[in-house]
């Protein structure tokens, strides 16, 4: 009973596993007076230690990423232009521009124009400044829509571009209902794209 009890405790406590055979050798027999025999038992891998590992990696790795933040150069931020204001009080309109931008007041009854904001050149051999147009256009009628006003105008540069206008959209123009229409004006050997933007309020056509 004791051999039989014994080959279970060994076979219970996986020494079969790592030494094969154990449980078949001779148990020596004990005196029932003296204390009984103590097994060991195998000592199992805490997961504590696994968990105390994994945050000591985590903690390496971030004191790590750390260093390489605080050492590295931080990105340059981009410099903010600077901006001059136009503005015409006759016709309440402001806009801002950039402040390397020439201003050419115009303001000519006759067209409408009132300012260039014209861009600098580009380099010496740059011959041609981009510039934006500010104009007005008072309406003969008090009830023209913004289509009706802009059927006009797209017959009105056909007439003098034909076949050059590429796109007519939808957009807005000083958080307003506007229309836009590209086209390509020729002169000489040269040929320039212009985009037109316009929109109505009170009876004129700010463009």
């Amino acid at each position: 009973m004791a051999v039989r009890q014994a080959r279970e405790r060994l076979d219970d406590d996986g020494w079969e596993s790592d030494i094969p055979g154990v449980t078949w050798l001779p148990v020596i027999c004990q005196n029932p007076v003296a204390l009984s025999l103590t097994w060991p038992t195998k000592k199992k891998t805490s997961t504590l230690v696994f968990f105390g590992m994994a945050v000591c990696v985590a903690a390496l790795l971030g004191l790590l990423a750390w260093q390489f933040i605080r050492t590295s150069p931080l990105p340059p931020v981009p410099s903010i232009t600077k901006v001059s204001l136009y503005e015409n009080k006759n016709y309440k309109i402001s806009m801002e521009y950039p402040q390397n931008w020439e201003e050419k007041l115009i303001n000519d009854p006759f067209t409408g124009n009132l300012v260039q904001l014209i861009a600098p050149k580009e380099n010496s051999s740059d011959t041609f400044q981009e510039y934006i147009q500010l104009s007005v256009d008072p309406l003969e009628s008090p009830n023209v829509s913004l289509d009706e006003y802009t059927d006009r105008a797209v017959k009105q540069i056909g007439k003098e571009f034909p076949d050059k206008i590429s796109s007519l959209n939808k957009t807005t123009l000083a958080s307003r209902e506007a229309k836009k229409v590209v086209y390509t004006k020729k002169d000489r050997e040269k040929s320039y794209k212009i985009t037109k933007i316009w929109t109505l309020k009170n009876n004129i056509a700010y463009i």
